[in-house]
């Protein structure tokens, strides 16, 4: 087996002294170097195993590794298995939902989102510690939250305040924030203004045409329809009618209010977009036969030299 060519280290464990393979030596092709009339294109099918792909190709199982080795393939997730592993993926990387706000709390991983019941101004009067989020992730251009895990049922329209926890005495306070309704105030509150899945929220905007569009461009109403115009992304205001930067101007707000639909316009997708790079992962480099016994041979003369630490690098 190739495997058995890879150099050993000693390691001393309490009185013990174990050897272990060298993970640091490893084997990579250039593709700077590598001519493509090397290689043949191959399209894995839904459940096929490096083992099957080895055995379709070569006529046996033995050349998995250099499968895999050829693609630079070393994680179990860098391989397509078919819809179903996708799905699995998708559900574990973007759970959770996308909570849609007018205003730009600075947020960071591990804060926490609470339902508010009862305010006094910009401030708080009730909160329900039964509803709550932690925060993810958070998007400045797009405006909405990332919250995972917690309890309770958000709605649209309600009220929502982020706190943060003191690593020191533990101590969770509210994070202030610049109010939508008026521009002098701070506030401790905002209200959801949409809702939807993480998987479905839009990476960007695209017009008929397929052109990218941001979210901050202008977008009138009546009737529906883009301007050349852009507000500035920190714009949070809504309420004033005399001001002349408006967030309820924008393509975003129209958006949320909306519930995720404009006339003319359409979005790419985080599922989307995890979508396609798994469905490039279907289509594999395959090193023709004719050049399998001179790769093996060459990898395993320079593994047989010792060298340890080594980066070993083939071009055809």
């Amino acid at each position: 087996m190739l495997f058995k060519k890879y150099p050993t280290l000693t390691y001393t464990v309490g009185k013990y002294q174990v050897s272990l393979v060298d993970i640091f030596t490893r084997v990579i092709f250039l593709n700077d170097y590598s001519s493509s009339r090397a290689y043949d294109e191959y399209l894995i099918q839904e459940g096929d195993s490096p083992e099957d792909v080895s055995h379709n190709v070569y006529g046996n199982e033995y050349y998995s590794w250099l499968i895999l080795l050829v693609n630079n393939i070393i994680s179990e997730e860098e391989w397509y298995s078919g819809d179903g592993k996708f799905q699995t993926i998708l559900s574990t990387k973007h759970q959770g939902d996308s909570y849609y706000i007018t205003n730009l709390p600075d947020l960071v991983p591990g804060d926490l989102m609470v339902k508010v019941t009862s305010t006094n101004g910009t401030s708080i009067v009730e909160i329900d510690e039964n509803t709550f989020r932690y925060i993810s992730d958070f998007n400045l251009d797009f405006r909405f939250v990332w919250g995972t895990n917690g309890t309770g049922i958000f709605n649209i329209d309600d009220k929502i305040m982020f706190a943060r926890k003191n690593k020191q005495t533990g101590i969770i306070s509210p994070i202030t924030f610049k109010s939508s309704n008026d521009p002098e105030l701070d506030t401790q509150w905002t209200t959801i203004k949409y809702i939807e899945q993480k998987k479905d929220s839009p990476l960007y905007f695209m017009n008929f045409e397929n052109i990218s569009v941001p979210p901050n461009v202008v977008f009138t109403w009546e009737p529906p329809q883009i301007q050349n115009d852009q507000i500035p992304y920190n714009t949070v205001y809504t309420n004033p009618e005399d001001l002349e930067l408006n967030f309820a101007d924008t393509l975003l707000y129209y958006y949320m209010l909306n519930f995720g639909s404009v006339p003319g316009i359409t979005k790419f997708t985080y599922a989307e977009n995890e979508l396609n790079k798994y469905k490039g992962r279907q289509k594999i480099k395959i090193l023709k036969p004719e050049y399998v016994s001179r790769t093996v041979f060459t990898i395993e003369s320079m593994l047989d030299s010792q060298e340890l630490g080594k980066r070993i690098t083939i071009g055809f």
